[in-house]
């Protein structure tokens, strides 16, 4: 237990397990038991920190604690297995990094949080994290939320970075950063429960970004806002799957000329690299800078049955006379599918068109209702309904 002026530690395991208190706050924990071990964390300290080392998986409970640590992580878990973060009920837990890491040993210190193995987090409680340095919350592994109430005040980078994958089945995840809200840096993301609520500023700080694929089949919702210039909503580098789920996305920043692509990049809802398949749920997505994109694919989109909104307010972005980009509800690269629903597209400045399909358009079903500045619908091959 941290106090203003000492540490309280009750360790039943002494022989096995060593808890030091390396310099006024600084807790190391050694854990050299076969045993999955149980550690507690309560009250305050304005400069400690926890740091666990061993080779086994264990349980972290979050029991009304406060740590910041002004020259690192807050927590730093050195285990490389799986760590299941309890936040217990009725309690509200803070943790708070430094703008400046001193290195210990070269050991990876990469957010407020950081695990180099699995994070779960269970529990009814509330945990509330300030990221100054970089990430709020970080593993090396993968990352899960299962229930508990997780607010990320401030990420200096992402507010939850994960290398594996992310997974949110439960819970409510609000959170604020410079970065992305949420990004697994090689796998994949997928949001099966809880209410997550976005807010990122950074130039390109995408809400969700995933290296490989996205999925949303949820009873929640999902509410993204992003300020920074070519920031996307969901920046999927694979394919995407939305087959349930109240999703709100606001991009409010312009497109810019990006030097090393030598091209323009503008913001977007949905920026997905593969196939986009949209399944069910109700969609809204606002788009308010010049050069916006609501849904913007790179293979092929396909509308199975969705309440789609989408409008575009800003207007052309212009680089110079060769290299331009006005707004646009949907751009396909590929072949755009309308199955069944009900679509809703608006776009009011110069040049800003509809729906667009490089390939192929083809409408089978359901109630589209589009009004553009410029083209309603642009089809480059062939067209069907």
């Amino acid at each position: 237990m941290f106090s203003s002026d000492n540490i309280r530690i009750e360790n039943p395991y002494s022989e096995d397990v060593v808890v030091t208190n390396e310099s006024d706050g600084h807790v190391i924990i050694r854990n050299t038991t076969d045993e999955e071990l149980n550690y507690i964390l309560s009250g305050i300290t304005e400069n400690g920190s926890v740091k666990i080392y061993g080779e086994k998986k264990f349980n972290l409970y979050l029991n009304g604690v406060g740590i910041t640590n002004p020259n690192g992580a807050a927590i730093n878990n050195q285990c490389g297995k799986k760590a299941t973060v309890y936040l217990v009920d009725e309690t509200t837990n803070r943790l708070i990094d430094g703008e400046e890491y001193i290195s210990i040993n070269d050991e990876d210190m990469k957010g407020t949080f950081f695990s180099e193995g699995q994070l779960i987090f269970e529990g009814g409680g509330t945990l509330e994290i300030r990221g100054k340095n970089k990430h709020a919350i970080c593993s090396d592994d993968y990352i899960q939320i299962s229930s508990g109430n997780i607010w990320i005040k401030e990420a200096a980078s992402d507010a939850i970075h994960a290398n594996d994958y992310v997974l949110i089945e439960g819970g409510i995840i609000t959170t604020r950063s410079i970065g992305e809200g949420i990004e697994c840096e090689k796998g994949y993301v997928e949001i099966l429960g809880g209410t997550v609520e976005i807010i990122t500023i950074g130039k390109k700080g995408h809400g969700i970004k995933s290296k490989t694929t996205t999925l949303v089949n949820t009873t929640g919702t999902i509410n993204i806002t992003t300020y920074g210039d070519a920031s996307k909503g969901f920046n999927s580098e694979e394919g995407m799957e939305i087959i349930n789920g109240t999703i709100y996305i606001q991009t409010a920043g312009d497109a810019f000329w990006e030097e090393e692509e030598a091209d323009i990049s503008s913001c977007a809802g949905i920026k997905c690299d593969k196939n986009l398949d949209i399944y069910s749920g109700d969609i809204t997505i606002i788009s308010v800078g010049s050069g916006g994109k609501g849904i913007n694919i790179t293979g092929d989109l396909n509308i199975y049955n969705a309440n789609l909104i989408i409008y575009t307010t800003g207007g052309q972005y212009v680089y110079d006379r060769n290299n331009d980009t006005a707004a646009k509800a949907i751009r396909v690269k590929g072949d755009l599918t309308i199955y069944d629903g009900v679509i809703k597209i608006r776009t009011y400045k110069t040049e800003a068109e509809g729906l667009e399909s490089k390939a192929n358009f083809v409408i089978k079903g359901g109630n589209l209702d589009v009004r553009a500045y410029d083209d309603c619908i642009k089809c480059w091959n062939s067209y069907s309904n």
